[in-house]
């Protein structure tokens, strides 16, 4: 049997084939049926075009983009607890409908399918991580990762102690002290008030702030901030008193030597008594009856001399004052220097002068100390204005006498 096989269509010369049963000759066969047959052109090209339909639409979608994330809002710290709002933002090329999952290591999660999800923080600090998960149906989902560090709540700060004295003393300089802490370590800030009213470049935990002249019970008060939390206040009500103490050649209740009379006058009022004697003024804070007398100097106004009389209750630092015994104020002085009309107990190189009745003490006289030491060589200079100013410089005895005389005048002048 032959290998080949042929057959021809008779009908017409146009169209004729040409078949064969060998592979090799199957090329022959396609490029005569292209040739001499119209219809296999149509089928051929409709084989064509569906296959590259097929290629096109395959390759389309081997190529589609996955979305693009523009903004993944998330904060970076939170506090324990807090619920915060966290957000994607993202658009696919192709149009195609999003879609969103979110998960975290920690804490609950709400409507974790959409684009803005609310999220707890846990009940304990510590770094936790937020993902969100974002697909287009076609293309291979896209992620997107941020850690969150959730932090203990941030605490106000705490006042341990307000330091302030019970009593305070006109006129004086006084410490006001706080203690505070902040938990947090955060840096704090402090104001002070006096009944209300801030006291000037009052901001630290420690000021100096100078008494009124005022007498009363003011309240004072403290505010601690640390710039995050409310304030916290701490407040104390103290008393304002006039100076009750006595300092030889320095102080005589709240009158101090060299302050000028109106201050004096801020802390008594309006003297009872100012009157001129010689070339100084005498003053009396006697109705109401404070205990309280003194020289000014007349041009300058500034105090000299001071005495205390009952029932002014003002004390030395050993708290010898007016009825105390002689015995304890030798205790305190010393022998006493001199004495004169067998009343007048004066302790001139310490600038104070007891009188003293029945052994206790009547008045008591406070004056710029005299005789301070020998003098080694003559003195260079010294005040002799009579105003009971002095020099640093050690007086010529001539000129220290004079002062003893100046201040027994002065004593001599005084009249109850």
């Amino acid at each position: 049997m032959d290998s080949e096989a042929t057959w021809s269509q008779p009908s017409t010369q146009l169209y004729r084939s040409t078949l064969t049963r060998r592979w090799p000759a199957f090329g022959w066969i396609i490029f005569s049926l292209y040739r001499y047959y119209p219809w296999f052109n149509k089928c051929l090209l409709a084989l064509l075009l569906y296959c590259l339909s097929f290629y096109l639409g395959c390759s389309q979608e081997e190529t589609n983009n996955q979305p693009v994330i523009d903004r993944f809002i998330v904060p970076t710290e939170v506090s324990v607890g807090a619920k915060v709002d966290l957000h994607i933002i993202a658009r696919d090329l192709e149009g195609d409908s999003l879609t969103y999952a979110w998960s975290a290591t920690g804490g609950q999660m709400e409507n974790a399918v959409s684009r803005t999800v609310s999220w707890t923080a846990p009940d304990k600090a510590g770094p936790f991580t937020v993902t969100v998960y974002i697909s287009d149906g076609v293309s291979v989902p896209i992620a997107r990762t941020k850690q969150i560090q959730v932090k203990a709540p941030n605490v106000p700060p705490e006042i341990t102690d307000l330091v302030l004295p019970q009593n305070i003393v006109a006129t004086e300089v006084i410490k006001l002290f706080v203690v505070a802490t902040d938990p947090d370590n955060d840096p704090l800030t402090y104001a002070w008030t006096v009944d209300g009213e801030t006291i000037s470049e009052a901001s630290k935990a420690k000021i100096d702030w100078e008494v009124p002249t005022e007498l009363g019970q003011v309240t004072i008060q403290v505010t601690v901030s640390d710039q995050i939390n409310p304030p916290v206040q701490s407040s104390k009500m103290v008393t304002i008193v006039r100076a009750s103490t006595i300092v030889p050649g320095q102080k005589a209740d709240a009158i101090a030597l060299g302050d000028p009379f109106q201050k004096t006058q801020q802390i008594y009022g309006q003297p009872s008594i100012f009157e001129q004697v010689d070339d100084l003024i005498f003053f009396a804070f006697w109705k109401p009856d404070l205990g309280v007398s003194g020289f000014i100097d007349g041009e300058e106004k500034t105090v000299v001399a001071a005495f205390i009389q009952a029932p002014n209750m003002a004390e030395t630092e050993a708290g010898n004052g007016v009825n105390s015994p002689l015995v304890s104020v030798e205790e305190e002085f010393g022998p006493v220097e001199d004495i004169r009309d067998n009343l007048e107990h004066w302790y001139w190189t310490r600038g104070i002068e007891f009188d003293i009745r029945d052994q206790h003490v009547e008045q008591i006289f406070v004056f710029w100390p005299v005789l301070e030491r020998l003098p080694a060589a003559p003195a260079k200079a010294h005040n002799t204005d009579r105003t009971g100013r002095r020099s640093s410089a050690t007086p010529p005895i001539s000129d220290q006498v004079g002062e003893m005389l100046y201040y027994q005048q002065i004593r001599g002048n005084y009249r109850r």
